[in-house]
Parts: C-alpha cells; structure tokens; sequence
C-alpha cells in the first residue's frame, strides 16, 4: 500500500525530517537558557503519563477527566498537607483506580 503512494510517502518523511529539526531548535534554545540534565522533563512525563493512564488509554474524554482530577489532588496536597508532597497525590491516585479498574476510568473492555 505504502509503495502505491509515493507522494503520500514523501509527505510523511518530510514531515518527520521538518517535526525532528524543530524538535531540536527546541532543545538548543532550551539549553541556552538552562542547564541540562539527563533527567530533564521527567516529572512532566511522568505526570502525563498518569493521567492518559488514569484516564484510559484511547479515551480523550478520560484525558480531561484525570487531569481534572490529578490537578485537584496535586493543588489540596500541597495545600493542605505538604508542599513537597506535589506529586505524590497523582501517582497514589493512579494506583488506586488501576488496582480497581485496571483500564482507567473511561478504558473499554476489548473482546478477543
């Protein structure tokens, strides 16, 4: 299929040639202003993660709604309990709904 459409092809390599050099005057922009550290943008990865999981995967409406959530927590545990406590709530969070529901909160059974 993908050797019919040569033009469509091109596209995509194009595409992914201009998104990886963007991606990398990102980077060298970024760099100029701070220092690096190769564990740089892990405690929004692991955020981001937690919520598409909590979520579900696949499901858009679940995205919002464990951002929702998590955001809440993250806010009330560093409110009320500790601030060095920010990104605990989340992660307990998502352990608890996947010991429950092991899809996330909007995940969909899949028949086999």
């Amino acid at each position: 299929m993908v050797e019919s459409d040569k033009l469509g092809m091109e596209s995509v390599n194009l595409n992914s040639a201009v998104a990886a050099g963007l991606a990398g005057l990102a980077g060298m922009l970024l760099l100029a202003f701070q220092t690096g550290s190769p564990s740089m943008g892990l405690e929004p990865m692991v955020l981001s993660f937690s919520i598409v999981v909590l979520g579900g995967l696949g499901s858009l409406r679940g995205s919002i709604v464990g951002a929702y959530i998590i955001g809440f927590l993250d806010t009330a545990m560093t409110t009320i309990i500790a601030p060095s406590l920010t990104g605990l709530a989340g992660l307990v969070m998502l352990i608890v709904v996947l010991l429950v529901r092991p899809r996330g909160l909007f995940g969909r059974a899949t028949s086999p």
